[in-house]
């Protein structure tokens, strides 16, 4: 029994070793990659790799250190601004929202979230130019979300409503909410903004449709009850 268990603990050891050495490796060979200068060719003399490799073993744990706990902190900046927003305090999320960016610059959720926060905020503005910059930076987060992740509905139906109700484009809307729908076809706030949209464009049978789709259909009781009520004012021509 002792001797299964020394053998598989020089197993274990070999494979941590292993391991190592193959990070080790990997960095060393990053290292040197930016060795080179500008000129082709180059090489780089022994003393320097021996030079390298001293250094990744002695930094090397020191670097994991620093790079996990910076990540840490990253984590901590979004759950607080996570926590903010469901007191609806956008500001502080704001902050915390482009702190955390600067750790995880490409996360699209961040950005998503920071959209939402500043049209929040722009919302609440008391000067009218300087809401419409908001919200054109609220714009501008909703798209960066959008680029680095193009299937996100979330920041696509951010970005329909800023465009139907703050910045006045309804026609930048209608292709992001038909985007929504072709990836969910039971999105139902994305179906109610569109048959909006419809109305807006003149497009009333459509939007008749749509509301038909959604007071039928709807998960949500409330819903329904809107999306009938708009159907039976569109019918009656009231709308």
């Amino acid at each position: 029994m002792k001797k299964n268990i020394f053998i598989l603990f020089l197993v274990l050891i070999s494979i941590l070793f292993f391991s190592c050495n193959k990070t080790r490796a990997k960095t060393l060979e990053r290292l040197l990659s930016g060795e080179s200068g500008d000129y082709q060719n180059e090489k780089i003399s022994q003393e320097r790799i021996e030079e390298l490799e001293r250094g990744i073993k002695e930094y090397s744990k020191d670097v994991d250190r620093v790079v996990t706990a910076n990540a840490e902190i990253g984590v901590y900046y979004r759950m607080l601004a996570l926590e903010y927003i469901d007191f609806k305090m956008y500001k502080l999320a704001l902050e915390n929202l482009e702190k955390s960016m600067e750790y995880y610059p490409t996360n699209p959720v961040l950005s998503y979230f920071a959209g939402l926060s500043k049209a929040n905020i722009a919302r609440a503005e008391v000067d009218s130019d300087k809401g419409l910059f908001l919200f054109h930076e609220a714009e501008a987060y909703y798209k960066t979300a959008i680029r680095l992740r193009q299937t996100y509905t979330d920041a696509l139906y951010g970005l329909s409503v800023l465009y139907m109700f703050e910045l006045y484009s309804p026609e930048d809307a209608g292709p992001l909410l038909e985007k929504i729908l072709s990836i969910n076809s039971q999105d139902w706030e994305a179906m109610s903004l569109y048959a909006r949209y419809m109305v807006v464009i003149g497009d009333i049978d459509t939007a008749i449709e749509l509301y038909n789709e959604i007071a039928e259909k709807a998960w949500d009781d409330g819903m329904k009850e809107q999306a009938a009520v708009n159907r039976d004012s569109l019918l009656a021509g009231r709308l």
